[in-house]
């Protein structure tokens, strides 16, 4: 997988793709999360739950997510080859 955004991917990062990461809590809620850090400190951040989407929707969503908040802040679009061109 490509990392996205020129960032070097986290050692907790389990996506391959920089900003994407699944997180699970000690109950068992399991989610996919997009987040992008801004240059004034703050970051923006949206999560998908596995329970509501599935594995791979909660994932795809938050890929997408990812690129949405990359082409907020820098204005660039990045293409990931995991996410499928309409």
């Amino acid at each position: 997988m490509s990392n996205c955004g020129g960032s070097r991917l986290n050692n907790t990062n389990t996506s391959g793709i920089s900003g994407v990461s699944r997180l699970q809590r000690p109950a068992g809620y399991a989610y996919w999360i997009a987040r992008t850090d801004l240059p004034n400190g703050k970051f923006l951040h949206r999560t998908f739950a596995v329970s509501k989407f599935g594995e791979e929707g909660a994932r795809e969503r938050a890929i997408e997510e990812r690129h949405r908040q990359l082409e907020s802040v820098t204005g660039v679009h990045l293409f990931h080859p995991a996410v499928a061109s309409d």
